[in-house]
C-alpha cells in the first residue's frame, strides 16, 4: 500500500522555516523518485520513515544547515561545523543517515543517481567516405 507524507510529518523531524508548499514540493520529488520502491519493499511505518527522512534530506541540504561536528569551550571557545553538503553525499546529514539505514533495499539510490550525457554539441558529424 502507497505511504503518504505530509509537510507536517517531515516537520517532526525537521524543524525550517519552509512554508508547507514548498515542503510539499520535496516531498513530491521523494515520491517521484523512490515512492514506488518504498512502497513495494517495506511496511507503512517502515516506509513513512524513510520518506520523511529523505525529504528532511533534501530540505536540509537546500537550506544549507550545517551540523556541528566538534565544540571545545571551557573557554577555549570552538565550534566547528560540517556543510550540508559533502563527498559523503547522503551520508553527509543525519536525515541522510538514518534513511540510509532504513532502506535495506537501496532506494535511496535513485535520489543520488547521477546522469552522464555522452555525444557532440554544435557540429554536426561528417563520414570519411565520400558517398556516403
Amino acid at each position: 500500500m502507497a505511504v503518504t507524507i505530509t509537510p507536517n510529518d517531515v516537520k517532526l523531524i525537521y524543524k525550517s522555516g519552509y512554508p508547507d508548499e514548498l515542503i510539499q514540493l520535496y516531498i513530491d520529488v521523494v515520491e517521484a523518485k523512490i515512492g514506488t520502491c518504498v512502497d513495494s519493499a517495506y511496511g507503512d511505518a517502515q516506509g513513512k520513515l524513510i520518506k520523511m527522512n529523505l525529504a528532511a534530506y533534501s530540505l536540509s541540504v537546500a537550506e544549507g544547515k550545517q551540523e556541528v561536528s566538534s565544540k571545545t569551550a571551557p573557554n577555549g571557545a570552538s565550534i566547528s561545523y560540517n556543510s550540508g553538503i559533502s563527498e559523503r553525499g547522503l551520508l553527509s546529514n543525519q536525515y541522510g543517515k538514518a534513511a540510509f539505514d532504513l532502506d535495506q533495499n537501496g532506494c535511496w539510490r535513485a535520489m543520488v543517481q547521477k546522469t552522464a550525457f555522452i555525444g557532440t554539441i554544435g557540429r554536426s558529424a561528417r563520414s570519411l567516405y565520400p558517398d556516403a
